[in-house]
């Protein structure tokens, strides 16, 4: 178990250490880039892991999964990644930024009961742009933008298994973040002043979700979830260089409920198919006025194939699991008037046992496409890489010595 531990804590450390790269510049207008629930294992699925159980891990797509968790289960996730932005056929690389990985800590109360709590991203997206132009009588002027957005949900779970063939859950998700906009203008030595804008929306509210999952048969399992909707209460500020034009003001924000559903299908013992469908309505432009009458409804369809690991038998890459899906979908948002940003993803992973005890690594790859410069004027290729960490341990009583 020490071992086990050890090998954890350096992989969580290495995880904190290193800068998350590839946020998508379409993630720098509106709320962000959507972040979907799961660890590396459904990102090697490209999501279509909705009916998919986990034993192992407490980061999954589905949250009734946790119900089949035997010991104290902590899981972690971390992505990093490369984008490459084009646009009027010229490119740029894409920022570098961190980001807080996301959290799960699940407890068996009894065998089929399970409580959890943990950390997710629901949006998120961060940059700093600079333009350079010229102003007459003025000279060379530079516009620096800074952008800071992201929304998370600190979900409070119980997973329940009332029959062999069941599992259901249901979250309170306490909403909590912030997004923050920056301009600020530089201006030629002793001419003015530099002219520096501040607005900062805080976010705060609570929801709820339910999930099931359920074996139809012994190769064919379903699952759904419903994630309510989230209405938020929004404080913003506003902050100018000169200070009697600052301001503040409130107003509700609300994100429409979202509903997810899934097969997995065993083609053999070791051999799975899965398939996911995930839809939102279009959400409101409270708040974001340039963007009224330009939202549209967020969707993913994914599939999935996974060859599941197995103890013994053939050789180590023999027994490793292998993952492959794909996935295409569009965002809330179109750009840039009116026209669909959808995103194509083609994704691998695979993972292996932890060292010394109970628990896993997991990896996954991403590579793919978000917008077109035909339709959208900006196209990503982006690519990355996670890494997911799930470590398990029985929650036992030590004798006292000398008992």
């Amino acid at each position: 178990m020490r071992t086990q531990r050890t090998a954890a804590l350096a992989l969580l450390g290495l995880l904190l250490s290193v800068p998350a790269t590839g946020q998508s510049v379409f993630g720098l207008n509106y709320l962000g880039e959507h972040r979907y629930r799961g660890s590396a294992r459904q990102r090697a699925l490209a999501f279509s892991a909705i009916a998919v159980p986990d034993s192992t891990g407490a980061l999954t797509q589905n949250s009734a999964s946790l119900a089949d968790l035997r010991d104290i289960t902590f899981s972690v996730f971390e992505s990093i990644g490369m984008s490459s932005i084009g646009r009027e056929g010229k490119e740029s690389l894409g920022q570098s930024r961190f980001q807080l990985p996301a959290v799960m800590v699940a407890a068996p109360v009894r065998p089929g009961l399970v409580l959890g709590i943990g950390y997710r991203t629901r949006f998120e997206g961060r940059g700093d742009f600079g333009f350079a132009s010229s102003v007459p009588d003025v000279g060379k002027v530079l516009d620096i933008y800074k952008r800071r957005s992201t929304l998370f949900t600190v979900p409070l779970t119980v997973a329940w298994k009332p029959v062999d063939r069941i599992r259901l859950a249901g979250e309170l998700q306490f909403e909590h973040g912030s997004i923050f906009d920056e301009i600020s203008v530089e201006l030629p030595e002793g001419s003015y002043e530099p002219a520096v804008s501040e607005r900062k929306r805080r976010f705060s509210g609570t929801s709820w979700s339910a999930s099931l999952l359920a074996r139809v048969h012994r190769r064919l399992w379903v699952g759904g979830f419903v994630d309510d909707r989230v209405s938020y209460e929004v404080e913003d500020e506003f902050t100018y260089s000169r200070e009697d034009l600052d301001s503040t003001g409130a107003y509700d924000f609300e994100l429409p409920l979202a509903w997810g559903a899934g097969a997995a299908f065993g083609l053999t013992e070791r051999w799975w198919l899965s398939a996911s469908w995930w839809f939102r309505e279009a959400p409101g432009a409270a708040g974001f006025p340039a963007l009224e009458g330009r939202l549209e409804n967020e969707r993913l369809l994914a599939v999935g194939i996974e060859r599941r690991g197995e103890t013994g038998g053939a050789g180590l890459i023999g027994r490793m699991p292998l993952r492959l899906g794909v996935r295409t979908g569009t965002w809330h948002l179109t750009y840039p008037l009116g026209e669909e940003l959808a995103a194509t993803f083609i994704t691998l992973g695979t993972g292996f046992r932890m060292p010394g005890g109970p628990g896993s690594i997991d990896l996954s790859v991403e590579l793919g496409r978000i917008g077109s410069q035909g339709s959208n004027e900006i196209e990503e290729q982006t690519v990355r890489i996670g890494i997911g960490i799930n470590v398990s341990e029985r929650w036992t009583r030590r004798a006292r010595d000398g008992r």
